[in-house]
């Protein structure tokens, strides 16, 4: 990528940002479009720097950033019709910067995650959680005050289990692929009934010629060398997840538990390194970030390089702790965080990318508003997020009787219907505006998440235009 040249304060030629490329344009005004068209300010429009004489402007739907006179900017920005008359007018609509007036940005958003979650339909996702019991009791799981948390999967539910799947393989005409998430609670305890259902599965899709892949997320304490084996052949594991807090006194306070749990836990994460793709989590806070640097390094220097990957995640209060809140890093402060834990360790951790700055592209992290994701309890009930197990009354159907299409189905396959979310410059990249288990932690009329990931956004398009 070019770096940036001084911007020319020149209304016949100027420097043009993307979030792609660097180009250097020379405007010459085309009447091509008709005067009956009007256009309008884009509400995804925002000021990163600005003075006398000057604004740079970036658009967070289009990834477009601009630096132009601020004469150019109070015309677009003041002017309720824009025609094609204004200066810039074909590069100013071509990135983003003015739209037709009779577009409704909001809903664009909108349907381009609904268009995205056709384009899935060959894969299929689940997550199975066969018992919600767990060797651990960490201070921040969100499952931590649940009730009935010690029943695991039956026989039975596992038939059913199956037999829900193979129904849905029959059903679907374009289905090419089954991905699988083992969760918990933590789900080897039910190390045996994985296999099973495994095994099950596995026969049911190779008659249909569907994928089939796993995944898990655990604590890392009931693995070992046999077991990793074991699961790689028959529950085609590809992928796993360990969460760590920190040292050895910080993992011990955080997950309740003793000193030889953890050291345990650090071997069986460089076993695993050896056999598949391996997440490490680290659970970031004010109180652990040295710690997790030299953890970082301890874990580079003795796993398998190429199958590790260190995640530096930010710890959510679920459970309303005042003495974990204190503790925790906002949105802000976890990004500044992440930037220089990455450098500390020596990792590029948007190596690969083409593009870093926030921007909308369409996609989705959040598997609850994709419509072919579902969460599968032991007792066969379904969901749509993970973080809504155990909640009676955010089941949406059970592998027996397929989906209710209750009310608890319907708030979950959209996106949040938020007054906020409408009139919201950074809503195309909001994360939070994705989804709805997010959405209900936020407490406070107003959204306390939207200045800390302004700032980001702006900081962000800052540090590209200096790279």
């Amino acid at each position: 990528m070019m770096k940036a040249r001084e911007w020319q304060d020149c209304l016949a030629s100027w420097d043009y940002y993307s979030s792609f490329n660097f180009i250097k344009i020379n405007i010459r005004m085309k009447d091509r479009m008709c005067n009956r068209f009007l256009y309008k300010y884009s509400k995804y429009n925002i000021v990163i720097d600005k003075s006398d004489l000057e604004i740079i402007l970036y658009n967070i739907y289009s990834g477009g950033l601009v630096k132009i006179e601020k004469q150019v900017f109070d015309l677009i920005n003041n002017v309720d019709n824009i025609t094609n008359k204004i200066p810039y007018f074909e590069l100013l609509l071509k990135n983003g910067f003015i739209v037709n007036k009779n577009i409704d940005e909001y809903q664009r958003v909108k349907k381009c995650f609904e268009e995205m979650q056709l384009m899935q339909a060959k894969t299929y996702s689940y997550v199975i959680a066969p018992t919600l019991k767990c060797n651990l009791n960490c201070v921040y799981c969100f499952q931590k005050d649940y009730e009935k948390k010690n029943q695991e999967i039956s026989n039975a539910a596992i038939q059913n289990i199956v037999n829900y799947l193979d129904a849905v393989v029959k059903k679907s005409k374009r289905l090419e692929k089954i991905k699988i998430t083992w969760f918990g609670g933590e789900p080897m305890i039910c190390y045996e009934q994985i296999l099973s259902l495994s095994c099950k599965i596995k026969e049911c899709l190779q008659k249909s010629n569907v994928e089939f892949e796993t995944s898990m997320i655990t604590n890392g304490v009931l693995l070992d060398e046999e077991r990793i084996k074991q699961l790689l052949e028959i529950a085609n594991l590809n992928k796993i997840q360990i969460t760590l807090d920190g040292d050895v006194n910080n993992y011990c306070l955080k997950k309740c538990t003793n000193s030889q749990i953890y050291y345990k836990v650090l071997n069986n994460i460089i076993t695993a390194s050896k056999y598949l793709r391996t997440i490490v989590r680290f659970n970031a806070d004010k109180t652990n970030y040295n710690e997790l640097v030299e953890l970082s390094k301890y874990l580079i220097s003795n796993c398998q390089k190429d199958s590790l990957r260190i995640h530096y995640a930010q710890v959510k209060d679920y459970n309303d702790c005042c003495e974990l809140n204190q503790i925790l890093l906002n949105d802000y402060e976890y990004w500044i965080s992440k930037e220089q834990f990455y450098c500390d360790i020596g990792q590029d951790w948007r190596k690969g990318q083409k593009d870093n700055l926030p921007r909308f592209n369409g996609k989705s992290f959040c598997g609850l508003i994709s419509k072919n994701n579902f969460v599968i309890d032991y007792n066969g009930n379904l969901f749509k997020c993970e973080h809504y197990l155990g909640k009676e009354n955010k089941i949406v159907g059970n592998v027996i009787d397929g989906l209710y299409y209750n009310e608890a189905y319907r708030e979950s396959v959209g996106l949040v219907n938020d007054e906020r979310c409408k009139e919201c410059p950074i809503f195309p990249c909001c994360n939070y505006s994705q989804c709805v288990a997010m959405h209900e932690c936020i407490k406070d009329v107003e959204c306390s998440r939207f200045e800390n990931q302004l700032k980001i956004i702006k900081e962000k398009v800052r540090r590209y235009i200096n790279d």
